[in-house]
Formats: C-alpha cells, structure tokens, sequence
C-alpha cells in the first residue's frame, strides 16, 4: 500500500479491497477524495466510484432527504472529518478550495463549519438510498494505513436489521458471476 518512497500506491489498496469480496470498502484521502473502491462499494453509491469527494457528494449531489435526522448526523460527520484532517495537516490549496466550494454552495455546509466541532466518529450507522434496493442501514468503519497518513480505508458492512442485511446480501450477491 505504500511504495518505498512512502507514497499511496492505488493498486495495491485496490487489490486489497477487491479480496474482500462480502465487505464494501474504499480508500480516502485526507480532502475525502475516493482513491480505489470496490465493486460492492461501488455499486452501493455513486459516492464511492474514485475520483468523487464524499464531501461534495454529502453536500452537493446526495439524494437524501436533507431535512432527515440521519442525513444531518452524516453531515455533521462530513465536517468532523474535514476539520479532523485540517489539524492532522497542514492547510493547503485543495483544503482551502474545498472548504471555500462548500461554504459557497451549501447553507448547511457553511452553518456546521461555523458551529463549535464535534468528534469525529471513527465509526457509525449511516443510510444509504440504493436506486433499486431502496434504504440500506449500513456500518462504516475507518482503518489506518500504517505509515501512510494521508490514506484512510473504510469497510461498509450492514447494520444489524434484518432488512438491510438482506438487501446489502442481495446487492452483493448480484455482484458474484459464475464461473464458467
């Protein structure tokens, strides 16, 4: 995952990440840019394909109701992370752009920013809405890339109700071609 200079090798983690057949994972960088998913993690939300920010994606492009609860909670989460990595690292032009796009385009964006911080949450429930599959309650967990500071990897896995258990099972299993 890191090459000898120290540097994020994607397709490592994408190795990695594609072995874990029954979990959705991705890798993030510090300014939430999707680095490698895979495909189950894909296939959940256009969120996860690399190259998408989950910032912009929570702010900008989710299709969640932004008057829920839930999404809120993610929200909130979203800015936790963002200034998390701000006092991990240094501030720099893409941070600054960033956080300026944000502020500019989205009302709750900027209000959350300008709110007292909360803590960041390493894990938690977040629901996503499937186009096919409907909601789907799911875990994320965060895991640190040892030696790699700039890199997170997050495993999805489904919340503990039944209902999406089945659906994330049944979305995954779409996923499996037999062999031939």
């Amino acid at each position: 995952m890191i090459d000898g200079d120290n540097k994020f090798d994607a397709s490592q983690v994408q190795e990695l990440i594609e072995s874990w057949g029954g979990l959705a994972a991705f890798a993030r960088s510090r300014h939430l840019d999707v680095l490698a998913s895979n495909a189950l993690a894909r296939s959940l939300s256009p969120a996860y394909v690399p190259g998408a920010n989950l910032a912009r994606y929570t702010f900008l492009h989710s299709t969640v109701d932004p008057d829920s609860e839930v999404w809120t909670n993610v929200a909130s989460d979203v800015v936790a992370l963002l200034r998390d990595s701000l006092e991990q690292h240094e501030e720099d032009a893409t941070f600054l752009a960033l956080v300026g796009e944000l502020a500019t385009q989205s009302h709750l964006f900027a209000t959350l920013w300008a709110e007292p911080g909360r803590p960041v949450r390493r894990s938690a429930t977040i629901i996503i809405r499937h186009d096919q599959l409907g909601m789907i309650a799911l875990v994320y967990q965060e895991l640190h890339i040892s030696d790699d500071f700039d890199t997170v990897l997050v495993v999805l896995y489904p919340h503990a109700d039944d209902e999406s258990r089945a659906r994330f099972h049944r979305l995954r299993d779409s996923l499996i071609t037999p062999a031939s």
